[in-house]
């Protein structure tokens, strides 16, 4: 799919594959839930990234809904696994794409990190800034 709109994006994109396991958390009340959903990210920028998750879980398409918009209600727990070890953060779904209930299924979404550790982040704009280089 082609994006035709005007770019609102602070930060420049990179292409990258990167195994991440999610969990619920209530933002509220910091509580994760027990269900745990892994997927792949599908590119990486300093202020968040893609995020895709084939065949996802039905108890995670049940919260798809609740998860952006008037009635969000969580914000996702991430562990990356980097090269250079695991990374862990907090992220905030600025939108997703719910599959259809016929045809292949992939949920798709768009990740704003909203908290690392002091050394999380470090890892993270590292990694970034290895892809700006390695795409000029």
């Amino acid at each position: 799919m082609q994006y035709s709109g005007a770019e609102r994006r602070k930060h420049e994109r990179f292409k990258v594959a990167i195994p991440v396991s999610i969990r619920l958390i209530d933002p509220k009340t910091g509580k994760l839930k027990q269900a745990e959903f892994k997927g792949v990210t599908t590119d990486i920028s300093m202020g968040g990234l893609g995020l895709e998750m084939k065949y996802p879980g039905s108890d995670l398409l049940f919260f798809a809904p609740k998860l952006v918009g008037e009635n969000k209600q969580f914000d996702l727990n991430l562990d990356a696994k980097l090269e250079t070890g695991d990374l862990k953060g907090v992220a905030e779904v600025r939108w997703a794409r719910v599959p259809p209930l016929t045809g292949l299924k992939i949920l798709t979404m768009g990740l704003f990190l909203k908290r690392m550790r002091a050394n999380d982040k470090r890892k993270w704009t590292s990694l970034v800034m290895s892809r700006s280089k390695g795409a000029s």
